[in-house]
């Protein structure tokens, strides 16, 4: 789709229902201390025709299966790589039929299982497999997880024409693919500025959110970009900059020094999960952090200067309806819409998944 065709919603004041809306309801929270189950690094939920929840556990390479009443009922999978075991799984989504469909970007497949989780089949994945969302022929979209790789002082492509997204059968073969992949050289890019996050929209388009640009986009079923909207965070990434004092060069050849250019990133905010509601509506989670920026190629330890957070949410034209801040320890979430509310879950703090219901209007 030509870029004049594309669509601009720009969301250049207040939320529409004003800057202190209420729309989110916690109702529900798995994994409190002090609470059975727990979870050390929870990623993702799926919900089963029986209303049981499975939510994967990256942390113990296992998925923990949650009763309506919020009791565990059991889990499957363990750390390895033989037959429905884990290295890194990271996502979950229940199909039609009720089997459950794994992404593991550590093992590099996806893994198919039965309701009960027992294992039924591997499906390889030529790339690192990232978030699943189902479309209605039974194909699904599965983004990648990670697309560069570290080479010393510089970032390259982690494969030939790699995408963002790709679109796949359910015996695993790739049936398409869309979105370009940037080359960045710093680690940190790695791991944030070529991050997105996905989510479904009605009539199989694709809600994308680049966790470090201020604006997310609505992908068509068929791989072209429809429109863009622009959020009002207000914070703002910066561009990439020369780093001030660079690291002493590596030795080539000879012994001579080889001058590598380094450049590092500094960041107001990051924006990580997304979901969608059957009405087409979208929140989007928004960290901002200290804009003193990243001194060192390690974000991990500069999520504790966060400084807040929030959830956004949208109106399915894009429109910026509420924000609502949230005062809890939370610096990175990650969000699932099912049909009993919104799940946060907050891998990288208490480890818990919170459920909340969301009202129709900013009241």
């Amino acid at each position: 789709m030509p870029d004049h065709e594309v669509a601009h919603v720009h969301n250049p004041g207040p939320p529409a229902w004003g800057a202190d809306a209420r729309p989110f309801l916690e109702v529900e929270v798995l994994g409190a201390p002090g609470t059975v189950p727990t979870f050390s690094i929870p990623t993702a939920l799926a919900l089963g025709r029986d209303g049981r929840r499975y939510i994967v556990d990256e942390g113990e390479c296992r998925v923990v299966m949650v009763s309506p009443a919020g009791e565990s009922t059991g889990s499957f999978g363990r750390r390895g790589e033989g037959p429905g075991e884990f290295l890194d799984p990271i996502d979950i989504e229940a199909l039609p039929d009720g089997r459950l469909i794994v992404s593991d970007y550590g093992a590099l497949r996806l893994t198919l299982f039965t309701p009960d989780g027992s294992f039924e089949r591997s499906l390889p994945f030529d790339g690192t497999p990232g978030e699943i969302v189902l479309r209605s022929d039974e194909s699904f979209s599965l983004s990648e997880q990670e697309r560069v790789l570290f080479t010393g002082e510089r970032m390259v492509s982690a494969r030939e024409g790699a995408r963002l997204i790709h679109r796949l059968d359910l015996q695993g073969n790739r049936e398409a693919g869309f979105g370009e992949v940037r080359d960045f050289t710093s680690m940190i890019l790695t791991t944030f500025l070529n991050k997105i996050f996905i989510a479904g929209l009605p009539g199989d388009s694709l809600l994308v959110n680049h966790a470090c640009f201020d604006h997310l986009e609505i992908w068509t079923p068929d791989g072209k970009l429809a429109r863009v909207v622009h959020r009002n965070v207000p914070f703002t990434p910066r561009e990439p900059r020369e780093d001030a004092a660079p690291p002493p060069p590596p030795a080539g050849a000879g012994g001579e020094a080889v001058p590598v250019p380094r450049r590092d990133v500094v960041l107001d905010v990051l924006s990580t999960g997304v979901a969608v509601s059957p009405d087409g509506a979208f929140w989007a989670v928004v960290v901002a952090l200290d804009p003193t920026g990243f001194p060192n190629r390690s974000l991990r330890p500069q999520m504790e200067s966060r400084q807040r957070w929030a959830l956004d949410l949208y109106a399915a034209s894009g429109e910026w309806l509420a924000r609502q801040t949230m005062d809890e320890e939370i610096p990175f979430a990650l969000l699932e819409w099912h049909e009993d509310g919104l799940y946060l879950l907050n891998p990288d703090g208490d480890a818990t998944v919170r459920r909340f219901a969301v009202s129709s209007s900013g009241g």
